[in-house]
């Protein structure tokens, strides 16, 4: 079974009822075997299981890049109150161009189109090459 395809919380679960077998004295082998995982699984899942009890098992928070706005601000992002963006011209605007003593283009400003493949190929001499559509 590839597990990959099954939810984190479904994985988990597994995980658990896996160990609690083997530790009443099941072999780890059939108890894997019937779960259709590979057998390397359960030494895992027993190891860590060992080392911090349940716990251990269950599912960690997913690590990854902190994000860059607040929710405050991420709600301001997505309103559209013509005041609030009047005062981000005048004011926050000037302040993040300065703060990145750059140019700053917005998105919609910037006329990048997220489809677009700027790529190259190439065909044997004298045939066109035929580039296939990303849509």
């Amino acid at each position: 079974m590839d597990g990959r395809k099954l939810s984190r919380e479904v994985r988990e679960e597994i995980r658990i009822r896996a160990v609690k077998p083997v530790e009443d004295g099941e072999c780890p082998e059939f108890v894997v075997r019937t779960l259709g995982f590979h057998r390397s699984c359960i030494y895992d899942w027993l190891a860590r299981f060992r080392e911090g009890g349940i716990e251990a098992l269950r599912l960690k928070k997913i690590p990854g890049k902190k994000p860059k706005l607040d929710g405050g601000q991420l709600r301001r992002a997505h309103t559209q109150d013509p005041e609030a963006v009047r005062l981000c011209k005048e004011q926050e605007y000037p302040r993040i161009a300065r703060q990145a003593k750059a140019v700053v283009f917005f998105a919609d400003q910037s006329s990048v189109r997220s489809e677009y493949h700027g790529g190259t190929t190439w065909s044997p001499a004298g045939k066109t090459p035929v580039v296939a559509s990303n849509s």
